[in-house]
């Protein structure tokens, strides 16, 4: 279904393309003046009929130096009924990431409802990602996993389906699942931050100390930008004994920003910290 779309779409740009071409050299053969003037009018129904994606691309761009004036450009390209799809998702993931839920789910499930053939599969399994992860923000963990479990059986593959699926099975407590799970999201991709942070934490969590510190240790050199790898190293730090370079860590963790997709609190941090200070205090008092 998806290729009989974009062999459609490429037929149709073509005849544009063609039809474009003619316009403009009758236009030429009128004079100088009139095939410039056509040019330009051409340009602007260019600009016109593609509006949408056009406010949407300005809405990205603004929404990596402020997140509410890229909504406003964002909300723009939507009056406009004419975004790709493809955009439309695109607003919906960066509105998850910002805790608008019920928008975020609104504008995906009619996108995969109007819009379903104009989509490749690997979108609409990017979708039902996202709808997975409004569920487990919502409180409704088992079907997160329900809803992202379907994607991995339909065989499709990626970096962030992977890292989360794998989170769902730490955060759902089904470690030892979790672990043989994240060991073959380390073979699809071994470079990822989030993948690496699962599999070290899963190893943690199923006792394998050694492997997870060695893990931690590699990971946190290279400052992954997000709170989890810094505390849960520290845990490993922890239970090792090592004290002193477990709170260096923690305190690092705290540092970090807490995003609205993060699954460590600073309140989660300094708990920690708290706990290791009576260790270390207890530590000093037995010399």
């Amino acid at each position: 279904m998806n290729n009989l779309h974009f062999d459609k779409a490429g037929l149709k740009y073509i005849l544009y393309l063609i039809l474009s071409f003619a316009a403009v050299f009758i236009a030429f053969s009128f004079g100088p003046v009139i095939g410039c003037v056509t040019i330009l009018l051409g340009f602007a129904v260019l600009a016109f009929l593609m509006r949408g994606d056009i406010l949407a691309i300005v809405a990205r761009y603004t929404y990596n130096k402020d997140h509410g004036k890229g909504f406003l450009w964002y909300e723009r390209a939507l009056k406009t009924d004419k975004m790709k799809p493809v955009h439309v998702l695109i607003y919906a993931y960066l509105l998850i990431r910002d805790g608008v839920l019920d928008k975020s789910e609104q504008l995906i499930t009619k996108t995969l409802f109007i819009d379903r053939e104009k989509l490749t599969d690997d979108l609409v399994s990017g979708a039902h990602i996202n709808l997975s992860i409004i569920k487990w923000k919502r409180g409704n963990l088992t079907e997160a996993i329900e809803e992202i479990e379907q994607v991995y059986e339909s065989g499709f593959r990626s970096t962030v389906m992977y890292g989360t699926l794998g989170c769902y099975y730490i955060l759902n407590g089904q470690y030892t699942k979790g672990l043989e799970f994240s060991k073959e999201a380390f073979e699809f991709n071994s470079s990822d931050a989030i993948i690496r942070d699962n599999l070290a934490y899963n190893y943690y969590l199923c006792g394998n100390i050694r492997t997870a510190a060695d893990m931690y240790d590699e990971l946190v050199s290279e400052n992954p930008a997000f709170i989890e790898p810094y505390y849960n190293y520290g845990l490993v730090l922890e239970e090792k004994g090592e004290y002193e370079e477990a709170m260096i860590h923690y305190k690092k963790a705290l540092e970090m920003p807490v995003k609205f997709l993060s699954t460590v609190t600073h309140d989660d941090v300094k708990t920690a910290i708290a706990r290791l200070s009576g260790k270390l205090e207890a530590e000093k008092g037995g010399f």
